[in-house]
């Protein structure tokens, strides 16, 4: 009896680990699967993504402390000083300085996603957060030390105030986009959520390109017709400008 006991015992207990070792393997495989109607006919799966896309400017890059090096991002209250241009000049360069300053884009779309049969998908982006910002780089920005005097220093923050113009300008144009949805299928999730997340960035990209190459426009004919500073009336002028347009 003890025996017969102990080898049903026995039985059981390897008849528990085999069930067991079955669920864990089907968990994982549907943990690895994209789900089907069988398993789950309406699946959903929320979450959110950062997007960052940079527009890339004439002058532009992003901007850095000159205590810790990082990115500098543009502040009314806080000028640039020549410890933020970094770089090392270019050789046989005829320029005093540059300065590389970008608008930084960043958008935080929500994400719902369902399955509408085994190898169908739908996903529903929504943005619900959208930053924009100018920056500027210091080690993408370099000065010819002897160079170095006041008027050529303001001239270079002239052109991080013009970024930050336009980043104003972009982020007035695309705050109605805050709460834009799109929607697209695909056979995957990944794919679906692809699509639509293609769809919001076709409409950022249809405002801020246009804002963009104007931006480019303006860094050059302010380098033109102020000759980097030497021309003291254009310079004036372009000053006078830039700021009315931050106040």
């Amino acid at each position: 009896m003890t025996r017969r006991k102990s080898s049903n015992y026995y039985r059981l207990y390897l008849i528990l680990i085999g069930l067991t070792l079955l669920l864990l393997i089907t968990f994982f495989k549907l943990l690895n699967q994209t789900p089907s109607t069988t398993s789950s006919p309406s699946l959903t799966i929320q979450q959110s993504l950062l997007v960052s896309i940079n527009v890339r400017l004439p002058k532009a890059s992003p901007q850095a402390s000159p205590d810790t090096g990082e990115i500098v991002i543009w502040n009314p209250t806080r000028k640039l000083t020549w410890s933020h241009f970094r770089a090392q000049p270019p050789k046989n360069t005829v320029s005093r300085s540059e300065i590389s300053t970008r608008i930084h884009n960043l958008w935080l779309p929500e994400t719902h996603c369902q399955s509408l049969s085994s190898n169908q998908f739908t996903c529903t982006l929504k943005v619900v957060q959208l930053a924009i910002r100018a920056e500027m780089n210091p080690f993408l920005s370099w000065v010819i030390p002897e160079a170095a005097d006041l008027e050529l220093l303001e001239h270079e923050q002239l052109h991080f105030d013009l970024t930050e113009v336009y980043a104003r300008k972009i982020r007035t144009a695309t705050r109605p986009l805050l709460g834009l949805t799109e929607t697209a299928t695909g056979i995957s999730i990944q794919k679906a959520q692809d699509s639509a997340f293609k769809k919001l960035e076709d409409r950022l990209n249809f405002i801020v390109i246009p804002l963009q190459d104007e931006l480019n426009h303006e860094q050059t004919r302010y380098d033109q017709e102020s000759q980097h500073s030497l021309n003291q009336k254009k310079q004036q002028e372009w000053k006078e400008f830039i700021r009315g347009q931050l106040k």
